[in-house]
C-alpha cells in the first residue's frame, strides 16, 4: 500500500526540548503543534479515500519534499533553500506526526527516507509513505 499526501502550509521543524520549571516541551511548540495536527487530519482524510482502516505494518520508506516560500532578501541566483530550516528537522516533526496519526504504528518503521526542500509560490510537504523493498539499494 503506498499512501502520497500534501499538507499546505509552512513547514515547521520539531526543534529541540526545553525543560523550564519541570516542564519539558519543544522549544517551537506553539508553531509544532497546529503543524503536526495539520498534518494527521490530511492523513487521515487521504486514509479514509483510501480505505484504509489499519496502520501500516512492517519496514517502510518515506519521500517527502518540503516546499518553501522564497524570501524577498534571497537572491534569484539561489537555487535552493541550503539554510534554515533544517531539512533533518523537517523530517523529524514529520514522522513524529504521521506516527501519531495512526497510519503507521510508529515512525522508527522508516528504514529508508528520501527528503528534499525546495523554494516553490504554495509551502507546504508533500509525502509518500509505502513499504520498503527488500534489498533496497542504499548509497554509502
Amino acid at each position: 500500500m503506498t499512501l502520497t499526501v500534501t499538507v499546505p502550509g509552512k513547514p515547521v521543524t520539531q526543534g529541540s526540548m526545553k525543560t523550564v520549571n519541570r516542564r519539558t516541551f519543544h522549544d517551537n511548540e506553539k508553531d509544532l503543534l497546529p503543524w503536526r495536527e495539520a498534518i494527521g487530519w490530511h492523513i487521515r482524510q487521504e486514509m479514509a479515500a483510501a480505505g484504509l482502516e489499519e496502520p501500516l505494518d512492517g519496514p517502510l520508506t518515506l519521500t517527502a519534499t518540503f516546499t518553501l516560500t522564497r524570501p524577498p532578501s534571497i537572491s534569484k541566483s539561489r537555487w535552493a533553500p541550503h539554510t534554515r530550516p533544517d531539512l533533518d528537522k523537517l523530517c523529524r516533526g514529520l514522522g513524529d506526526a504521521i506516527g501519531a496519526s495512526g497510519l503507521i504504528r510508529q515512525d522508527a518503521q522508516f528504514v529508508t527516507i528520501v527528503a528534499s526542500k525546495v523554494y516553490g509560490a504554495l509551502p507546504g510537504v508533500t509525502f509518500t509513505v509505502s513499504a520498503a523493498v527488500r534489498g533496497e539499494a542504499v548509497a554509502a
